[in-house]
């Protein structure tokens, strides 16, 4: 079984020592502040330009995510959970914002954040969640230069719609 699905399955800690349960466990400033969990969270196809030891994705892992019932819902329990570090929640359609966070008002890195989860939900099978997320931007943020990238990671083209 490869680390990401291990990881992914509760099974093994990533490299820094953290399970799944214990990055959910952590608290919101805590998980602003880490920089390396959202790699493990949101896993990609492609290498992670600033964590080297961030997993990239196989054919046959992305397979295994799109059978496996458990990853599928550990894949959404990550997203709900990151929903709530950003002021957001999610019911299974929709996406609103909770609380009062600057993170929306200013492009910082949370912003690539948003990019990787967007580009992770769509590939592993979570289009849904995927773009009731965009929509949320879409309507918050609006026409920024971020969105071309936004669209692109849930499937649409750069122009708006």
């Amino acid at each position: 079984m490869s680390r990401i699905i291990a990881f992914y399955l509760n099974n093994e800690p990533n490299p820094q020592g953290r399970t799944l349960d214990d990055i959910w466990r952590m608290s919101d400033d805590e998980l602003l502040a880490t920089h390396d969990v959202v790699q493990w969270l949101f896993p990609l196809a492609e290498p992670s330009k600033f964590q080297p030891q961030s997993p990239v994705l196989t054919d046959k892992q992305i397979a295994a995510f799109l059978g496996d019932a458990r990853l599928q819902e550990n894949l959404r329990r990550s997203f709900v959970r990151m929903m709530q570090v950003f002021g957001l929640a999610y019911d299974g359609r929709e996406v609103w914002q909770t609380g009062n966070v600057e993170i929306w008002m200013h492009l910082n890195h949370n912003w690539l954040r948003f990019t990787r989860i967007l580009k992770c939900l769509t590939l592993l099978g979570a289009p849904d969640e995927a773009m009731a997320f965009f929509r949320f931007l879409e309507k918050k943020i609006g026409n920024v230069p971020s969105m071309d990238y936004w669209r692109k990671a849930v499937g649409l083209d750069s122009r708006r719609i």
